[in-house]
């Protein structure tokens, strides 16, 4: 299962799905850093999805989710804030 992120920060991440997720769900969560070509790993868990019921598009996801990252290491939390902190800046220009 895939999704589109919605927001980012080292305390977790919102997503955008087509798959309802529970809550207290655990599941594991990887994406693409794009300025390092890796993909970072983590544990997380489901604190809240939300349906939507009008959703009348295709193109839209179904649900949004909110995922709490679990045991984020140093290097995990380094690469993250860096990344957050990257995509700020692209906003402010």
């Amino acid at each position: 299962m895939w999704g589109e992120a919605a927001n980012l920060s080292t305390g977790g991440i919102g997503i955008g799905i087509n798959h309802p997720l529970a809550t207290r769900e655990k599941l594991e969560v990887d994406f693409l850093l794009p300025e390092k070509r890796r993909t970072l790993s983590m544990k997380g868990e489901v604190v809240w999805c939300q349906f939507h019921y009008d959703s009348d598009s295709e193109s839209r996801t179904l649900f949004t989710a909110g995922i709490k990252f679990l045991d984020l290491g140093q290097p995990e939390r380094s690469l993250l804030e860096d990344c957050v902190l990257r995509l700020l800046q692209e906003r402010q220009k």
